[in-house]
C-alpha cells in the first residue's frame, strides 16, 4: 500500500519520538495493517527493538562534586581514583570489590615504597638476562 505523505511524516514524527535509530529502517513499517502512526511504531518496537534507543531512565546518577568545592585532601583522593582508572560513577560496593581484586594482584610502582620499587627493577633487570 503507498502511503501518503501525511501518513509518511506522521509515521517519521512518531518514529523520531519513539527513538529511532536509522529512518531507513521506517520502510520496514507494513502499512496495509492499518492505524495510526503511533500504533505502527510501538508494533515495530515491540517487533525490532534493536532498532530504536534505549531511552535512559529519569533517575539521574549521583551529582558530581566539582573540583574547586572540595577540600585538599578529597580532591586528591577522587585524582587518584580517575588515575587508577575507577571508573565514573561507579557504587561503593563495586568499587571496594575493584579494591580487594587491585590488592590481590601485583603492585603498582606507585603503590610501592622505594625499596620495594628498587627490588622490582632489580628482579626485572634480572629475569630479563635470563
Amino acid at each position: 500500500m503507498i502511503a501518503s505523505p501525511r501518513m509518511r511524516a506522521e509515521l517519521k514524527a512518531a518514529a523520531v519520538e519513539a527513538g529511532i535509530l536509522d529512518q531507513e529502517t521506517l520502510n520496514l513499517v507494513d502499512l496495509s495493517q492499518g492505524g495510526d502512526a503511533a500504533k505502527l511504531i510501538r508494533d515495530l518496537k515491540t517487533a525490532k527493538p534493536h532498532l530504536f534507543s534505549v531511552v535512559p531512565s529519569a533517575k539521574p546518577g549521583p551529582a558530581q562534586k566539582r573540583a574547586i568545592d572540595m577540600t585538599d585532601a578529597e580532591y586528591r583522593t577522587e585524582k587518584a581514583k580517575l588515575i587508577r582508572g575507577v571508573p565514573v560513577g561507579m557504587t561503593s560496593a563495586e568499587r571496594a570489590d575493584l579494591e580487594s581484586r587491585r590488592a590481590d594482584g601485583p603492585k603498582d610502582a606507585r603503590q610501592m615504597s622505594a625499596e620495594e620499587f628498587k627490588a622490582a627493577k632489580r628482579k626485572a633487570a634480572r629475569d630479563s638476562y635470563r
